[in-house]
């Protein structure tokens, strides 16, 4: 089919008529001669009464006598083309205007001032040939920086697309990462108030273990004190029965000094000091190997000799024993 240049009026579909039935077919405002298709320029009053006797026109008609419809031959047959007789509405504009848009990118918009300024360089290029040519150069600058910068958004678009892939690819690695480490955070808190309450009960029990061992010292220091001045006494008391025995007190006050004790005048024969050892004068006491003392039962009735010589094997005897229980008693605070 032949193509019809593009128009702003609107026409129906083509409509094929043979060539045996053209004169049939063809409405009769073809018929008739070209000057019955011009509007009269001034119809006189006999052709005024003549149109209205006549049956009042249609709508296509009255089209067809101001827009004459196009006919054409193609392939041996003959196509008519009438003009639309449907009103026009907002969709039809629409459709005119191509849906170009005044702003932004838009294509259409770009093909019509591309038509247009070759138009425009078509008609300089008549006039004058430089101009021309200087407009051709102006309009391939343009179309390489339109080409430039339609790259460069293309180029952008998929940088842009390909970023955004990879920030959601990251973002559920991400996701999963942060639950995790809120799972380990939730366990370590776990952790830290179990050990927390641990710490707790070991410092509690510690205290008080330190509290029952601090107790348990004071006992053992007070005991020990207690036995300290015990034997304080009872060496004391040794020394008093050996000052007894030699007559002499030089020993006795020097090592009650030593021992931190009071004098010996200042303690009384007749009671007790420690160790519950009585002092008075019934007879010489005697230590034994196990460091027990004991009084010679029958002193009384010795002579002086008798008694001089005792003493004196007494107080050796007394003296070596002494010793004896010292060394003992020095190797017993050296464990």
């Amino acid at each position: 089919m032949l193509h019809i240049g593009q128009s702003l009026i609107k026409y129906d579909n083509p409509v094929l008529v043979s060539k045996a039935t053209d004169n049939s077919k063809l409405p009769q405002k073809q018929t008739e001669p070209k000057k019955s298709q011009l509007p009269p320029s001034s119809p006189t009053k006999d052709e005024k009464l003549k149109n209205l006797q006549q049956p009042t026109a249609t709508t296509e008609d009255i089209l067809n006598s101001i827009l004459p419809p196009k006919e054409w031959d193609e392939n041996g047959q003959f196509w008519v083309q009438q003009v639309s007789s449907t009103p026009a509405t907002r969709l039809d504009v629409i459709n005119l205007q191509r849906q170009a848009r005044e702003t932004g990118i838009c294509p259409i918009r770009r093909e019509l001032y591309s038509q247009c300024f070759d138009e425009l360089i078509r008609q300089v290029t008549i006039t004058c040939q430089e101009r021309g040519l200087l407009l051709l150069r102006v309009r391939d600058e343009i179309r390489m920086t339109l080409a430039a910068y339609q790259t460069l958004y293309e180029s952008s678009v998929a940088f842009g697309m390909r970023k955004a892939l990879q920030a959601e690819q990251g973002k559920s690695e991400m996701e999963s990462q942060l639950k995790q480490l809120e799972e380990e955070k939730k366990n370590l808190e776990h952790s830290v108030s179990e050990l927390k309450a641990k710490c707790e009960a070991i410092e509690k029990r510690e205290n008080e273990r330190r509290a029952m061992d601090e107790r348990k010292h004071a006992e053992e220091i007070a005991f020990l004190k207690k036995t300290n001045l015990q034997l304080k006494c009872f060496f004391l008391n040794l020394y008093k029965v050996q000052s007894h025995m030699s007559g002499t007190q030089s020993n006795i006050s020097e090592t009650g000094t030593l021992l931190g004790l009071p004098a010996p005048s200042d303690v009384d024969n007749n009671h007790e000091v420690g160790s519950n050892i009585r002092l008075d004068a019934l007879g010489p006491l005697v230590i034994n190997e196990d460091g027990s003392m004991s009084r010679i039962t029958n002193w009384d009735n010795m002579t002086e000799s008798e008694k001089t010589n005792t003493m004196r094997v007494l107080g050796r005897r007394n003296k070596e024993r002494l010793n004896n229980l010292k060394v003992e008693g020095k190797s017993e605070v050296g464990r």
